[in-house]
């Protein structure tokens, strides 16, 4: 190591860390170098917070935002809220709840979005269910400190300082976090004399409490934040927007939140049904006008749709904006007729149920029959849905952060399907889901691949999982689960002649691990595994496993303690399936035979 010109420098003993960010190197003419690094706290900080729960992030783009003449009144009753707050300089609650469709984060967006026009508004949190690092409550309080620091000076000095000195921080419970980075920002220790944060952001808005993963960790959530409110009296108010789901009806009731909170609710109204009338009036005049419909639309005059038929829409919606948003996109896809996807819509047929989403799940209905093989279409959806619950890089996620490549591939392998006929079966679900793919070269050929899905609405899993609204789209979880297991399971031994690519073969066995595991943890279904216990396919996946990702690869020892779970699991089992014990150990021995000496 040279410094150029350097003078009295001696080092010894010292270990080099590699650190990422500023660095102020300060050189006298003479004497010892003094480096400092700036805003260390920051950078460790950052590690632990989610990107892209912010209402600006480019992982959310483009949000959900109300239309200038619709909820009018909600957006106006919360701003004048926020502003008694901005006031009275102390902290409060408000709770802004409805059911799944009715516009909930739309509000939360154009509220975020308001205020921090104003320089009201220090953080904000947007839960999504099954994207990672905005599903769980692990990044919340890292996020929320993170946004406070850039959003006032005074802040990013003290939160930098908080984290410095004890970067293990972000390793702690969230009540810990909590305690640490907000509450103990605003300490009178940690603020120098004199010094108020009045006139600061004050507003962090919460949405999507309900797609926080466990309601235990919700019901914290809400817990913590009432303490910090209520108890140490902090100059922070909170939106939080969820559906009213029982605990968390529960917890707002609390006797500490009845003085704390004041609350909003985006229940069916007639303000409502005027709402989804203008939002869907503007939709219409904007596919009309579209360049991309206008060979179509240029002879058909305005309005269009007529007043009677944007009424009975209107009507059919119930007043919630996800059926308007989910019609709209269905009707203005592209490379096909508005009118002839209009009539489509026109054409469901009326249903006497009480379901407030049945016209909803008509809908729903209508485009998931544009694809004529529906146990796949179950299977794919099925699969993208409900597996990011898995440890790992997860599926649900967007096209803006951490991707897994080779979607389709993985899925055409286990089900020996062709090239291809994934991205096909998704083909006609654009107004439902946004689908990142890629382009990969092969010998000369472009072959383009899924790496990212997402649901525009948390409600087409609800509709999905739910047999008395999905009918024969229903997606049963436990018979999926054992599909995908077996199908996993089936594919080991062809990989050879199918040429599966080695990343693929991996993923395939993880997915495997995942369901093997969760269907051995019922008795019942334990006692159904001899299927698994064919020791060629045992034996083709080690093989296979020998050779992936070089000397450093674990994968034989994770086959290896795979099997051996299975036989405690056996084992716990009373009376003891001695049959099944014998065929696993017989597939435990078959697999020491393959795996290579130097893996031992």
């Amino acid at each position: 190591m040279a410094f150029s010109h350097s003078h009295n420098v001696r080092i010894s003993r010292s270990s080099f860390i590699d650190v990422q960010g500023n660095m102020t190197v300060n050189q006298p003419a003479k004497g010892n170098i003094v480096i400092y690094q700036q805003e260390f706290g920051l950078q460790i900080l950052m590690r632990a917070i989610s990107v892209g729960a912010a209402f600006d992030s480019m992982e959310r783009y483009p949000p959900p935002r109300c239309h200038p003449e619709t909820r009018k009144d909600k957006i106006s009753t919360i701003q004048e809220w926020v502003q008694s707050r901005s006031e009275r300089n102390d902290g409060g609650i408000l709770w802004l709840h409805g059911p799944a469709g009715a516009g909930k984060s739309a509000v939360a967006q154009t509220i975020s979005e308001s205020c921090a026009q104003h320089g009201q508004l220090a953080a904000s949190f947007f839960f999504s269910k099954g994207m990672r690092t905005r599903d769980s409550i692990d990044s919340l309080f890292p996020t929320i400190a993170f946004q406070l620091a850039m959003s006032s000076p005074l802040w990013h000095e003290r939160i930098n300082k908080i984290v410095t000195d004890d970067p293990s921080v972000i390793h702690k419970t969230p009540a810990i976090q909590l305690d640490k980075l907000i509450i103990g920002l605003f300490s009178s220790e940690r603020l120098e004399s004199g010094q108020s944060p009045s006139g600061c952001p004050f507003l962090v808005v919460i949405d999507g409490l309900d797609e926080c993963k466990g309601s235990r960790d919700q019901t914290m959530i809400l817990n913590l934040i009432s303490s910090l409110v209520h108890t140490h009296r902090l100059p922070l108010s909170f939106l939080i927007v969820s559906r009213p789901e029982p605990h968390i009806t529960h917890a707002f009731a609390g006797e500490t939140m009845k003085h704390i909170c004041a609350k909003v609710s985006l229940y069916g109204t007639h303000q409502a049904l005027q709402d989804v009338h203008t939002y869907l009036r503007s939709g219409f005049d904007k596919i009309h006008d579209s360049e991309t419909h206008s060979a179509i639309m240029k002879s058909v005059p305005k309005p269009w749709p007529d007043d009677d038929i944007l009424e009975t829409l209107v009507n059919n919606s119930g007043g919630y904006f996800i059926y308007a948003s989910t019609m709209l996109k269905y009707v203005d896809e592209e490379f096909f007729s508005p009118l002839k996807r209009l009539d489509d819509v026109l054409k469901i047929t009326s249903s006497l149920g009480s379901s407030p989403f049945a016209e909803l799940d008509k809908l729903y209905h209508c485009i998931l029959s544009s694809n004529p093989n529906t146990e796949l279409l179950k299977h794919v959806l099925g699969y993208l849905m409900h597996f990011p619950e898995q440890p790992g890089p997860p599926l649900y996620i967007t096209r803006w952060v951490e991707r897994r490549n080779k979607i389709d591939v993985f899925f055409e392998t286990i089900f020996r399907l062709h090239p291809g006929e994934v991205l096909l079966s998704l083909r006609g679900l654009h107004s439902l889901v946004s689908i990142g793919t890629y382009t990969e070269v092969q010998e000369g050929v472009f072959l383009v691949h899924i790496n990212a899905f997402e649901p525009f609405h948390a409600s087409l899993g609800d509709y999905l999982f739910d047999e008395s609204r999905a009918g024969k789209f229903f997606v049963d979880r436990d018979a999926l689960l054992e599909t995908i297991c077996h199908a996993c399971f089936d594919s080991f031994g062809n990989w050879e002649q199918t040429n599966t690519p080695p990343d693929v073969q991996s993923q395939i066995f993880k997915d495997f691990e995942h369901c093997f595991r969760r269907m051995c943890i019922k008795s019942d279904a334990l006692l159904t595994i001899g299927k698994y216990a064919d020791k060629s396919s045992w034996i083709s996946l080690v093989c296979a496993a020998n050779q992936w990702y070089g000397p450093e690869n674990h994968s034989t020892s994770n086959i290896v303690t795979l099997v051996l779970w299975v036989l405690k699991e056996l084992q716990g089992l009373d009376p003891q399936p001695w049959g099944l014990i014998h065929q696993f150990t017989s597939v435990l021995l078959a697999i020491f035979k393959h795996i290579p000496s130097e893996k031992f």
